[in-house]
């Protein structure tokens, strides 16, 4: 039982951000970088909800954003969606069975991460959400990196109507 102090869980310097607690119970997945002065890459990261065992779940290449970023479980799975940002916007499964995972090359699926929709234009995904029963997921999306003629929609598809276009 954790009591009423709160309970830290990352202790690594750098950036953890973007906590995600696992329907079933087990693990809490969040963004981590070890680079403090650029906050980015981002990894996929794992602690126990009582603080221990404090882990990488996927590494990526270390360049651009990352393979982390508006992590979302899906459902009791064990699978995590993910906000793939190296060279493309794309959102990936992560199956945490894999973990931990070195993902080596982006913007293609492999043995833990599988491609479910590209986000066109390079512009970015947002916003990623997952519905609890892990069917439905949600996303913002831009339409420029212009601030003058920003635009943001929000977009709903079935998971496994996606493609991975």
């Amino acid at each position: 039982m954790i009591g009423s102090e709160p309970l830290r869980l990352t202790t690594d310097l750098g950036a953890d951000l973007d906590p995600a607690w696992d329907p079933r119970g087990d693990i809490i997945a969040f963004m981590t970088s070890k680079f403090r002065a650029l906050g980015r890459p981002y990894e996929i990261g794992g602690v126990f909800p009582n603080g221990t065992d404090l882990r990488t779940l996927a590494r990526g290449p270390r360049f651009d954003i990352g393979i982390a970023g508006e992590l979302a479980w899906i459902g009791d799975t064990g699978k995590l969606m993910t906000n793939e940002r190296i060279s493309l916007h794309e959102y990936m499964t992560f199956d945490t069975e894999y973990a931990p995972f070195v993902r080596t090359d982006p913007d293609h699926g492999d043995d833990a991460f599988v491609r479910k929709l590209v986000i066109p234009g390079g512009q970015g995904g947002d916003g990623l959400a997952v519905s609890g029963d892990g069917e439905t997921l949600m996303w913002r999306i831009r339409t420029s990196q212009d601030i003058k003629s920003f635009e943001v929609t929000v977009r709903i598809a079935e998971l496994e109507g996606l493609t991975g276009a």
